[in-house]
């Protein structure tokens, strides 16, 4: 069995691809900040099983409105399947076994405000949101959080 799992954890990553559009003056217009895809395999232990595979899309654009102030919006989507049958008490009370499948939506919007050269300070609101075929797993988060960035 650790055999197989540890078959399974190979990792897959194509991130961090960047374009940009530069019509007046060099200054940038539009960026598309990330595009990514990701497939991994996670211990799991807050459920039943002991691990799931998840993949994961995604991709930004950042808009600079002046040269000192930049919007960013990027999205995620991921699909979590867990291998194992999970036993599942039903809301009438029967038991049932089931491959557990989440899937999440990742909306994340915020600014950064250039100090100096390259180097920002940016404010971000992240909308996290996942459906579960498992009974009362589905859940929804909002953060806020400030960063640095040195990609300005």
């Amino acid at each position: 069995m650790v055999n197989y799992m540890i078959k399974l954890s190979q990792w897959f990553r194509c991130s961090n691809s960047k374009m940009s559009l530069s019509p007046l003056f060099g200054q940038k217009i539009v960026a598309i900040s990330d595009c990514d895809f990701s497939r991994d395999c996670y211990f799991s232990y807050w459920s039943n099983s002991l691990y799931f595979i998840e993949d994961r899309y995604g991709s930004g654009i950042s808009f600079y409105l002046t040269k000192f102030l930049r919007l960013d919006y990027n999205f995620n989507y991921g699909e979590a399947s867990y291998p194992e049958l999970m036993l599942l008490q039903m809301p009438d009370g029967q038991y049932e076994e089931i491959k557990r499948k989440d899937t999440y939506h990742i909306h994340t919007a915020g600014f950064v405000v250039r100090i100096i050269r390259n180097t920002g300070i940016g404010l971000m609101f992240n909308f996290w949101e996942r459906e579960s075929n498992y009974f009362w797993e589905n859940r929804n988060r909002e953060f806020i959080g400030g960063y640095v960035t040195y990609e300005f």
